[in-house]
């Protein structure tokens, strides 16, 4: 005679599986938070190295493309093309290709003036679009370039004197120094 058994789970057999499929799940919900918070981390990283990547871009753009003419402000005496003020973390200077709208005065010459400002912790960029404006309406708003910015200064390289006149005159090469709270000291070195 043969006996039929039966086959199944048993109770303690479903409560060790359930318990081994908890804990997968538990280490998977753990590896996927990691995953998203590492994710935002890096995302957070990434754009905070395109901000700088686009700032000192920016400034190296505006070193290369420096020109020996003077600016003339309106209603004050003509500045020499790259005008500093030691220890003021601010410098100005004269540029050739400013992107123009068709119809617009000028021929791309502008004026770019870099600035820290220590009350907010910014570097500032501000243009006049032309180099002899006939109003002081004609200059652009300051626009922040980037944040976190604790020191500007800006040094000629090679000799050179500031010049007021026509004449006006630019140094061998050029050397900014940017020291920021999150990415420490920055340098932009441009030889002209």
């Amino acid at each position: 005679m043969t006996v039929a058994r039966q086959t199944g789970f048993t109770l303690i057999e479903l409560i060790a599986v359930l318990a081994i499929f908890a804990l997968v799940s538990v280490m998977a919900l753990q590896g996927l938070t990691g995953a998203i918070y590492q994710r935002s981390v890096l995302e957070r990283v990434d754009n905070e190295a395109e901000t700088l990547s686009r700032a000192l871009t920016l400034l190296r753009r505006d070193l290369e493309a420096a020109i020996p003419v003077a600016f003339r402000p309106p209603l004050s005496d003509p500045e020499p093309a790259l005008h500093t003020i030691e220890g003021s973390g601010r410098f100005a200077l004269s540029i050739a290709g400013h992107p123009r709208l068709p119809g617009s005065p000028g021929a791309g010459a502008a004026r770019v003036i870099w600035r820290h400002d220590p009350v907010a912790g910014t570097l500032v960029r501000q243009v006049w679009p032309v180099l002899e404006p006939a109003r002081g309406t004609v200059i652009e708003p300051e626009r922040v370039i980037l944040s976190g910015i604790t020191g500007l200064t800006l040094t000629p390289l090679g000799t050179w004197e500031e010049r007021t006149t026509t004449n006006a005159s630019l140094p061998a090469g050029l050397e900014v120094n940017l020291t920021s709270s999150q990415h420490g000291p920055l340098r932009v070195v441009v030889a002209r």
